[in-house]
């Protein structure tokens, strides 16, 4: 059924769930393989029985270490994954004439298995929009031209982070965007809590989700001179999101 609402390609959060659960059942896997082939190798006594029950022993403790460690860091995937919700359905608000994209590979290349991805993707009146999305609790500032979380740098820079994300974009579009099509970057911050609503660095815009529509709809529109390509364009970007 049509409706007046954007068009939706992809699930947000599913690449990130997928790498959580993957992070914490590896190392359980891997510990059970290493002692299936010390079991396997229990008949050949290149070592002696007492020794096996040793190695056995060292193996499950590290394995559960591990395992306790990847299950803490779990808790800050699925975090991330309800931010991209957050952010998605704020997204799904706008009007028809704009495609809205989740979870692409940033390596243009389809599946879930591995690797990062773009946030949310946008093709509409204004252009290209790229959206990085931070489930960030705490004071979140800008000073000296950075992003701080409560008066501290993070240790990854979205600043860097979505730049780096643009370039991708660029590379994997490269055939199928017009050279004149504006890319927008936006840093949305899923919990509301970045104080000032709504800043721009450089060419960066930060904003909290709550902001993000409006400040969608106040972008230019653009001449489009190819309706085919930009048809062309969303295709392809269709294809990535499956």
């Amino acid at each position: 059924m049509k409706t007046n609402l954007a068009n939706i390609y992809g699930s947000p959060g599913t690449r990130v769930r997928f790498t959580g659960l993957f992070k914490i059942f590896f190392p359980l896997i891997l510990i059970i393989f290493l002692i299936g082939l010390l079991v396997g190798n229990l008949t050949g006594q290149i070592m002696p029985p007492k020794m096996y029950a040793i190695v056995i022993l060292i193996l499950v403790f590290f394995g559960l270490l591990m395992y306790d460690v990847a299950a803490k860091s779990f808790g800050a995937f699925l975090k991330g994954a309800r931010g991209e919700e957050i952010v998605a359905r704020e997204l799904s608000m706008l009007s028809k004439d704009w495609h809205v994209f989740h979870g692409i590979p940033t390596s243009g290349v389809m599946g879930t298995l591995g690797g990062t991805d773009f946030d949310h993707i946008l093709v509409g009146p204004a252009g290209i929009i790229i959206i990085e999305t931070k489930n960030w609790t705490g004071d979140i500032s800008i000073e000296g031209g950075s992003i701080n979380l409560n008066g501290v740098l993070p240790s990854r820079s979205p600043l860097a982070q979505i730049r780096k994300q643009a370039n991708q974009l660029s590379q994997i579009l490269n055939q199928n965007v017009e050279p004149t099509t504006p890319l927008y970057m936006i840093i949305a911050f899923a919990s509301n809590s970045f104080k000032s609503e709504m800043a721009q660095i450089d060419d960066i815009t930060i904003c909290n989700a709550r902001k993000l529509r409006e400040y969608i709809m106040s972008l230019p529109k653009y001449e489009i001179s190819s309706i085919q390509k930009q048809q062309l364009l969303i295709e392809h970007l269709a294809k990535l999101s499956e």
